[in-house]
């Protein structure tokens, strides 16, 4: 599994927890269902699940269609997609769903966007004329640079070709600024100094856009204060940048093309001048040629409600605690009853309501690796992130909870005899190698963090490859009642914190679908949730108390998203 490269790992703004009624408190009424008309399997489950949970027959859509595991990304825009949509229209149910059951037989993975659609070739030709403009609005501003103050014109530069790196037109601005602040600093008229001194900032303006301009009005030491007037000017610019930013954040989850393209390059070049712009510019190129518009049919799903994008990659969640909460667009909350026989995903909708009835009581097994950060600081979607906040979570735990909490901290896994009486778990890193470690309690919720676990979901174990043993099917079989996984490769950051997923669950204020959507980053991506979204294993025994959550989730704060679904529940 990969860590995000650094340019892509998104910083997320926190924001208030306030709860709202569509964040919390999922009901069965609110559930829908969806199956394969021509799976008697699928069908059976469909029913099976709604008669367990009161669901009603009408909520169940059933799509036309040959089973298969993995369909093209045509087949889900043009039909799938138009279909389901229908349906909840049809039924009325396109404002009191919110969250969807995928049954065994439906599609597991949506394919790759054709690199030869005409929206994906205008976007690419777009982006590389944009490029070429930033370019020769850059060779203006070298120019600019290398004629101020002088007497005699410069020497004439061979033109920058379009491909030129942000790197090297960073050390050519570097070098034709210092050279014209060199000949600024030997003019004497005031008249002279003013004139570079405007000269200074424009070049600045232009290079880095608003963030060069907020640099210059830093204090110039520590010592250092700001006048009041400074201090206000400099607050007036923080603002602006926060809010261009939010405008750029919403603005990517837009539909997909050279308008689009442009609009949010106009809004990044006027926040972070030409090198933001042209740095954009190239991660949209590199995305298209990546081309990662893959996921699975569950994150898709959750977007159902969005116009068709042209997604390159994973799209923010919108539900994620730390974005906010007062969007128009709904997202649609998935999971999948799915397993390798139809027999355990009857078990295991049997277990989540029989478990639920008397609370989940067992261990909690958490298996970190060891990992140590640099300078003691863990950055977002990085090996020693999800590491730490394994221990992070075992800390909480012990301190918080009455649970026995078993941890590891070495680079060895659990192996066979370890883990009696289990009824959480979290680990990593054994690449589709499940280790049976555990004695799994009646209503056990665990999760390993690698890639392709979710992969081979719904096919029998003795069809997948024998050299083979992906920890999502792996588990089901051995008796787990919930989990998550990927169906491909995910990066790091896709999966929730263990200290965020774990500590929400034990509170018992939320379902398992919701504190999955509450604490996973993206959507339209790779992983799923697998098992029945109502599932509340704490719900009559919470083990932890909603103050003693992460800050980050509302811990200490009544008024937090969480304390609203427990209030609507009551």
């Amino acid at each position: 599994m990969k860590s995000l490269p650094a340019w892509t790992v998104i910083f997320f703004v926190a924001v208030s927890l306030m709860g709202d009624s569509a964040s919390a408190a999922l009901k069965p009424e609110e559930v829908g269902i969806i199956a394969m008309a021509n799976s008697k399997d699928s069908r059976h489950i469909a029913e099976y699940y709604a008669k367990a949970r009161g669901i009603p027959t009408s909520h169940i859509i059933l799509l036309e269609g040959k089973p298969c595991m993995t369909i093209t990304r045509d087949t889900w825009d043009r039909k799938l997609r138009a279909a389901i949509l229908v349906q909840l229209e049809k039924r009325k149910l396109s404002e009191k769903i919110r969250c969807l059951v995928t049954c065994w037989d439906v599609p597991l993975m949506i394919g790759r966007r054709s690199t030869s659609s005409p929206n994906f070739l205008a976007r690419k030709r777009g982006l590389g004329k944009a490029r070429a403009g930033l370019i020769d609005q850059f060779e203006k501003l070298i120019a600019a640079s290398d004629a101020f103050g002088r007497e005699e014109p410069p020497r004439e530069k061979p033109p920058l070709l379009n491909s030129t790196s942000e790197e090297q037109l960073k050390t050519d601005f570097k070098a034709a600024f210092q050279n014209a602040q060199q000949r600024g600093r030997n003019m004497t008229s005031d008249a002279d100094k003013a004139k570079f001194g405007a000269f200074f900032q424009q070049s600045l303006f232009v290079a880095n856009g608003n963030s060069g301009i907020l640099r210059l009005m830093a204090p110039r030491s520590e010592s250092a204060k700001l006048t009041p007037e400074k201090q206000a000017q400099r607050a007036l610019f923080i603002g602006r940048i926060q809010t261009l930013q939010q405008v750029i954040a919403e603005m990517g989850t837009m539909p997909g093309s050279e308008a689009r393209d442009q609009l949010i390059l106009d809004f990044v070049q006027t926040n972070s001048g030409l090198f933001g712009a042209i740095r954009w510019v190239d991660q949209q190129l590199h995305l298209l040629k990546k081309n990662e518009s893959h996921s699975s049919f569950d994150s898709e799903l959750s977007m159902i409600f969005y116009p068709d994008h042209l997604a390159l990659s994973w799209l923010p969640n919108p539900l994620h605690y730390s974005r906010n909460t007062t969007r128009k667009r709904r997202v649609m909350m998935v999971s999948r009853l799915a397993a390798p026989s139809v027999k355990i995903v009857e078990r295991m909708v049997d277990d989540a309501i029989a478990t639920e009835k008397v609370g989940l009581e067992g261990n909690v097994y958490i298996d970190a690796r060891g990992l140590k950060s640099q300078g003691g600081k863990t950055e977002p979607g990085t090996y020693q992130r999800y590491d730490q906040s394994l221990r992070d979570l075992a800390d909480r735990l012990r301190k918080h909870t009455t649970l026995t909490v078993v941890s590891d901290n070495r680079p060895a896994l659990f192996q066979p005899g370890d883990c009696p009486d289990a009824a959480l778990y979290c680990g990593w890193y054994s690449v589709r190698q499940y280790i049976d470690a555990f004695e799994w309690k009646r209503g056990a919720v665990a999760y390993h963090l690698a890639s392709y676990e979710a992969k081979w979901l719904r096919e029998p174990l003795k069809d997948s490859n024998p050299d083979e043993k992906p920890w999502c099917p792996y588990m089901l079989n051995d008796g787990v009642c919930a989990t998550l996984g990927p169906v491909t490769e995910p990066y790091l950051l896709a999966f929730p914190l263990p200290d965020d997923f774990f500590p929400l669950l034990l509170t018992g204020k939320m379902t398992i679908v919701e504190v999955y959507y509450l604490t996973k980053k993206f959507n339209s991506w790779t992983l799923v949730l697998v098992g029945d979204p109502l599932y509340t294993p704490y719900k009559v025994k919470p083990m932890l108390d909603v103050k003693d959550l992460p800050e980050r989730l509302g811990g200490g704060r009544p008024d937090s998203r969480v304390e609203a679904a427990g209030q609507k529940t009551q």
